[in-house]
């Protein structure tokens, strides 16, 4: 009997499926009705780390995920099984993460470690007054942290002084020769150090292996996304650009949708859906 066609679409979170202040502007109740009639299935790609990429996208569409390519291509995880990691020298990163908090005490920063984003969207407290360097504990092969100041009532918000004099020194430790990327976001008051190595197009790759896709000429593939980053390098695979896309992604994209983030996912979807 020959096997069914299969519709794998691969989106993007920050800017796609939320904004910038973390908010779902599009109610995605339809979708997983949508996506068991079509034989499809949804698996976030993003610079997310794994439990919270699948925690927000099952919060805000509706639908069951199993797996998600997490950390740029760096980690997937299925179900609750972490089935591949990228290998990097755990040593050095500890050493790195050593060398960024030995500056924030420099800075008479006070020093946070958990689930960094969680508690910027939900306005956690923090000690008032005070310059914060908040690391995000959920990274397996990156490094993320906000540098903030906190008001008067806790909340860590963005100040450009404290930001720049911070990652103006950040950037002259030496860092692992396997973190070549870097992004220093002013605008989120926020720092990602990753490996070149982690690309989703590598992460596509690892995901068609893992599950024994790589012949499976039938089966259709796309990727929502809001920047270049989100272009996935293989002829197997369909591009999708949200409406607040950056230029070079609109240029390889196959399908533009005219709204921006969750309301153009949504879009996509339903074009990928009907070819």
């Amino acid at each position: 009997m020959k096997r069914k066609r299969k519709i794998t679409i691969f989106s993007d979170q920050d800017g796609v499926l939320i904004d910038k202040a973390f908010h779902c502007n599009y109610s995605f109740c339809e979708l997983g009705r949508l996506l068991i009639k079509n034989k499809a299935i949804l698996v976030p790609s993003s610079d997310t780390p794994a439990e919270r990429l699948r925690f927000n996208f099952q919060l805000f569409t509706g639908v069951k995920i199993n797996t998600v390519i997490a950390e740029r291509g760096g980690v997937i995880l299925h179900k609750q099984q972490e089935v591949f990691r990228l290998q990097l020298p755990s040593s050095e990163i500890v050493k790195y993460l050593q060398a960024l908090r030995h500056l924030a005490k420099s800075f008479k920063a006070t020093i946070y470690t958990g689930d960094s984003v969680t508690w910027i969207r939900t306005n956690k407290i923090f000690k008032s007054n005070a310059s914060v360097i908040i690391f995000d504990a959920f990274r397996k092969t990156s490094i993320g942290y906000y540098a903030r100041r906190t008001n008067q009532s806790g909340l860590a918000m963005i100040d450009d002084i404290f930001y720049d004099e911070f990652t103006t020194e950040a950037k002259k430790i030496p860092r692992p020769s396997f973190f070549e990327v870097s992004d220093y976001n002013q605008t989120y008051g926020i720092a990602l150090i990753s490996s070149a190595q982690a690309t989703k197009t590598a992460g596509f790759l690892n995901y068609l292996r893992l599950f024994g896709l790589e012949d499976q000429a039938d089966d259709k593939y796309y990727m929502i996304g809001d920047y270049k980053t989100d272009i996935i390098e293989d002829p197997r695979m369909t591009l999708l650009a949200v409406g607040n896309a950056d230029d070079e992604l609109k240029e390889k994209a196959t399908f533009i949708s005219n709204f921006p983030q969750a309301r153009g996912m949504m879009d996509c979807i339903n074009y990928a859906l009907s070819l």
